[in-house]
């Protein structure tokens, strides 16, 4: 499976949270993309996002695509990522069913929570941003491998089947 750029993931991410009629802030925005990327290495075995989350405050943030979402503050996305050189939407072309599905269900089961409380959820001891923070500090990139090992364990307790989505 490829990698995405993290900005084409959000934007489907969007698509999939405006159909629901969810508002959807920078900071969940960012969470869910986190979580996409996470639950894609426990089902999947490879990363759907491009590029590794960083330590911050509130919990692991891509800086790209923090930087591509400085103009919202706390007010919902309301326009989709776009390409500034090609003033295009950044897109996962070919994106395959099994992807669609994780980042539908992703969007299913967080979209409705607060983005403090996606905060808290990444913050959990033994979580990825948890654990990095303790090995290597504020701004350390978060390794997929950590990443793995935290989601593919929470999907064992959980009783999930790799394949639920098809892969």
């Amino acid at each position: 499976m490829a990698r995405y750029d993290q900005r084409a993931i959000a934007n489907e991410i969007l698509k999939k949270a405006w159909k629901r009629d969810l508002k959807i802030t920078k900071m969940h925005l960012i969470k869910l993309v986190f979580l996409v990327h996470g639950w894609s290495l426990a089902f999947f075995d490879e990363p759907l996002v491009d590029g590794q989350p960083q330590v911050w405050k509130l919990g692991p943030v891509y800086p790209k695509l923090y930087n591509s979402l400085s103009g919202y503050t706390s007010q919902p996305v309301n326009k989709l990522l776009t390409d500034e050189f090609m003033e295009l939407p950044y897109a996962a072309d070919a994106l395959p069913l099994p992807a669609k599905r994780l980042i539908t269900n992703v969007v299913d089961s967080y979209g409705k929570m607060h983005a403090f409380s996606l905060s808290d959820l990444t913050h959990k001891d033994g979580s990825p941003w948890a654990t990095t923070l303790k090995e290597s500090g504020t701004y350390a990139s978060i390794p997929e491998a950590t990443m793995k090992e935290y989601y593919d364990n929470v999907r064992k307790e959980r009783g999930w089947a790799k394949d639920i989505f098809g892969h």
